[in-house]
């Protein structure tokens, strides 16, 4: 599928476009996506809507896909542009890295792994215990909700726990750390998608969002409105980007201003991401 261009931007089949156009980020002309990256001879493939780079799977005007740039022409790592992974990070893997790797489910339970996908922690859904697990072999329900989840550090160690207690009417998940509760994920809304409060303490730190149709599609921004986490199925790389494979996601933490993660903030904005496993209703059971 190709789109046409618009009249007044002078695009031609196979042409190059605006050659005299400052290279950078502008409002996309087609508005398919709220900027586009024009490389300064042409408009490429590269979009950002909300904060958030992408590629657009539509090539438009016949132009041609632009190529990775090197490193050093990269655009750099900031306001609304693609955030790219420093090639220089030698950190050991932890569940205090700003991105990690969700693989897929493994039965009931999912692997965070690092950059070179070694294991930096464990997700895993708590087995019932003994007399709940029997009287589920006579009301077993494919479409139980998940109210319970621990995750573990790559030693076996638990770092925190979600989960959405059934005397609550609410719908709230509650976050608990090793050192008592880090904080808590109030759902206001989940029809339209999903809309929560994530709060520390007595403060609010952001608000969890459901930014498209998937489960999966999520986002937290602070009480400003600025992106400080996200759910992605793609990784930036210098250069280009890691396309993931299907059932693994990026789990992006990176702060805005730039700099290592807060590790007081950090677990929390995970458990707020995975909240939403607890907090929408299940999902219909595969054909």
């Amino acid at each position: 599928m190709t789109l046409p261009a618009p009249a007044d931007l002078g695009l031609t089949a196979g042409g190059s476009g605006e050659a005299g156009r400052d290279m950078g980020w502008h409002a996309d002309p087609w508005q398919r996506h709220q900027l586009r990256f024009h490389d300064g001879a042409q408009w490429t493939e590269h979009v950002a809507d909300g904060g958030f780079c992408g590629l657009d799977s539509a090539p438009v005007a016949d132009l041609p896909r632009s190529h990775p740039r090197p490193p050093q022409e990269a655009p750099p790592d900031h306001g609304d542009g693609p955030r790219v992974v420093p090639d220089d990070d030698r950190r050991p893997v932890s569940l205090d890295r700003e991105l990690l790797l969700l693989g897929r489910h493994e039965g009931r339970r999912r692997a965070l792994l690092g950059p070179d996908d070694s294991v930096a922690g464990w997700i895993e859904q708590p087995r019932p215990e003994v007399a709940r697990r029997l009287l589920g072999l006579l009301a077993s329900d494919p479409g139980d909700p998940v109210t319970r989840l621990v995750v573990t550090d790559g030693e076996g160690g638990v770092r925190l726990r979600l989960s959405r207690p059934a005397r609550r009417m609410a719908p709230l998940v509650d976050l608990d750390g090793p050192d008592g509760l880090r904080g808590t994920v109030r759902a206001e809304g989940v029809r339209q998608g999903l809309r929560a409060e994530v709060r520390a303490g007595d403060g609010v730190v952001g608000r969890l969002e459901q930014t498209g149709p998937r489960r999966t599609d999520l986002h937290v921004v602070d009480i400003g409105g600025a992106p400080i986490a996200r759910l992605a199925a793609v990784w930036d790389v210098p250069g280009g980007r890691r396309h993931l494979p299907p059932g693994v996601l990026l789990v992006d933490r990176r702060p805005p201003g730039g700099g290592p993660l807060d590790p007081r903030l950090g677990p929390l904005l995970l458990g707020a991401l995975l909240a939403a496993e607890l907090l929408l209703p299940p999902p219909p059971p595969s054909s």
